[in-house]
């Protein structure tokens, strides 16, 4: 058995062979940074220093070290000028040692004029301009299948494990100030191409991807993982194509809306749901971000569709009030307002909802406000106040309360055991 010095001087060694075979491959570059990111061990680009200062000052470095990321996972990284990169961690006694980055990748043939674009709102001088011009056009292109290959090669090579692409992280937004592309995602729109190749490719993850909406088909990740790689539907434009990238999947939203409604999803509800995920698409600010908002999206469609199938015998009215709860379960809902949405009397919806789900309608509303607890508990550094008040319950005691007789032990006793019985699987 290996012990962990000699696994870890094998990793040293493994990284070194590995930057070499990929930059030998495509271009593609790998650097070693300190755990927290203020010191570069080495690198294998050959215009280090420039794409050392994009990398900084993008704040995907900054992203990579926060305390959002999992330090035992890949974590995709982008600005918003359509630089990607990927990153991961190597570990040394039990703890993150050191970070591993692959990159800098365009998704597809850059659009230089919308390059430039961006280069003139920063401060630099025009022979400044022209040099980073020219070192962006020796940055690989690579499609987001492939790039998604080298990452799981780099985990197996710092874990020894193979992992699934769906079990990447995505970079969400960037706080204000952090990035210094984010204020151009709406003007980095100039002409630039579609990869016809992949044309066939896309159209046949679109389709199967709509009939696994109508379907309600759970099984939609590992499809999609072996079609596309990265579960997007629609290919990335040229680099800085950033509006049309978002008006394709605002697109795709009223595509996966349609195929809902034929899988027998109220009109009312789909209708809901675009609007919601279009405005949380307007709103992204990155490309990974817009991966991560198009994933949710799908998921969405996917399990509410299967939801309805798996209870064919509720009727339409109850239906439309399990999502309207869902929906709103951070708000104040009183039995009215729902049955005023609903279109019936709250005498009629309140006797149907008991008579066709076995729950009333209040007790329902705490199940689904409790399991949402259960996720916050374990998933986030929420207090436990913070988490009652947000989700509606008069007081602490009294979310205790609840709590309690539907899971059996205190918030904070499952906190605790959730996060120890996770320890423990490390």
């Amino acid at each position: 058995m290996m012990n962990e010095e000699m696994l870890l001087t094998n990793i040293y060694v493994l990284s070194r062979v590995f930057s070499g075979l990929i930059h030998s491959a495509c271009g593609l570059s790998c650097w070693c940074f300190s755990v927290t990111g203020e010191k570069l061990f080495f690198s294998t680009c050959p215009d280090e220093q420039e794409f050392l200062l994009f990398l900084r000052s993008s704040g995907c470095l900054d992203y990579a070290t926060g305390e959002q990321v999992r330090r035992d996972r890949p974590v995709i990284l982008s600005d918003s000028i359509g630089i990607i990169w990927g990153a991961e961690y190597m570990w040394k006694n039990g703890a993150p040692e050191e970070l591993i980055m692959i990159g800098p990748i365009f998704n597809s043939s850059s659009s230089f004029r919308s390059i430039e674009t961006a280069l003139h709102r920063l401060t630099l001088s025009q022979q400044a301009r022209n040099m980073l011009l020219e070192k962006m056009k020796k940055i690989p292109v690579l499609s987001m299948a492939n790039f998604g290959q080298y990452v799981q090669m780099l985990h197996y090579m710092l874990f020894q494990e193979e992992i699934q692409r769906q079990e990447f992280q995505f970079q969400t937004v960037i706080e204000d100030g952090k990035n210094i592309y984010r204020h151009l995602g709406d003007e980095l729109d100039a002409d630039g191409g579609w990869d016809s190749t992949n044309v066939e490719r896309i159209h046949m993850t679109e389709e199967t991807l709509l009939q696994m909406i109508r379907e309600g088909n759970l099984e939609y990740r590992n499809v999609l993982d072996r079609l596309t790689g990265l579960e997007l539907p629609v290919q990335f434009p040229a680099a800085g194509q950033f509006r049309r990238l978002k008006n394709a999947l605002m697109i795709f939203c009223g595509q996966c809306t349609r195929a809902a409604i034929q899988g027998g999803m109220p009109p009312q509800t789909a209708f809901a749901m675009e609007t919601e995920h279009c405005d949380r698409l307007e709103r992204a600010a990155t490309m990974t971000e817009l991966l991560t908002v198009n994933r949710r999206m799908m998921e969405d469609y996917i399990r509410k569709v299967h939801d309805l199938r798996a209870t064919p015998d509720v009727s339409k009215p109850v239906k439309q009030c399990c999502d309207y709860i869902r929906r709103h379960i951070l708000q104040p809902l009183e039995l009215s307002q729902i049955a005023r949405h609903v279109g019936y009397s709250e005498y009629y919806l309140s006797k149907r909802f008991n008579r066709e789900m076995g729950i009333r309608v209040v007790d329902f509303i705490k199940d689904e406000r409790i399991n949402l607890a259960k996720i916050w508990l374990v998933t986030t550094s929420k207090s436990v106040d913070e988490i009652s008040e947000t989700l509606q319950f008069n007081s602490r005691n009294y979310f205790g309360k609840v709590f309690c007789e539907k899971v059996g032990m205190t918030p904070s006793a499952y906190r605790k055991q959730l996060r120890d019985r996770e320890e423990e699987n490390q």
